[in-house]
C-alpha cells in the first residue's frame, strides 16, 4: 500500500482521487495549482496522514485560519508545511475550533499555568539535596 507520495511541482489541480489512498502518511503537494478549500475534506478522510506539505498552493491563502484548520481536521498530523505540529499548538487549535479566540486564549493561559507549576516542581530541591545542604563539606585537597 502507498504510504509516501511526493508530487511537488506537478501543476496538480484536483486531489479527490487521493481519498482512495487511506494508507498515505506522507504527502508532498507543494507548488501545485490546488485552489479549492474543499480539499481539506480529502485530507481529513486520510486516517494515517502525518506529514503534509501544501506550500506554494493558492489554497493555503483561501482556507481561513489555514494552520489551525488543518491541525484540527487532520487528527494524526505531526508536520505541516515547513514545521512540526506541536502538542501545545494542537491544544490551542482544538480550543479555537470549539470556542473561538476566547477559548484559545483560555487554553493558552491554562497551559502557561501548568508549565509554571511544572517548573516550580522541578526547581524544588530533592530530598538528597536537602540532606546534603546540612552536611559539612569535606575537602580532599591536601596542602
Amino acid at each position: 500500500s502507498l504510504k509516501t507520495l511526493q508530487v511537488a511541482g506537478n501543476r496538480i489541480k484536483d486531489i479527490e482521487h487521493l481519498r482512495d489512498c487511506p494508507s498515505l502518511s506522507i504527502l508532498d503537494l507543494a507548488n501545485n495549482k490546488l485552489e479549492d478549500p474543499a480539499i481539506v475534506d480529502v485530507f481529513a478522510a486520510m486516517p494515517n496522514l502525518k506529514v503534509l506539505n501544501l506550500q506554494g498552493n493558492p489554497v493555503t491563502q483561501k482556507i481561513q485560519n489555514y494552520r489551525k484548520t488543518m491541525i484540527t481536521r487532520c487528527a494524526e498530523l505531526t508536520y505541516l508545511d515547513d514545521r512540526p505540529v506541536f502538542d501545545y499548538e494542537r491544544i490551542y487549535a482544538e480550543a479555537w475550533i470549539k470556542g473561538g479566540v476566547k477559548a484559545e486564549q483560555k487554553a493558552r493561559r491554562r497551559l502557561r499555568r501548568e508549565r509554571m507549576l511544572g517548573m516550580q516542581e522541578t526547581s524544588k530541591p530533592c530530598a538528597f539535596c536537602r540532606r546534603m545542604e546540612n552536611q559539612p563539606i569535606k575537602s580532599t585537597f591536601k596542602s
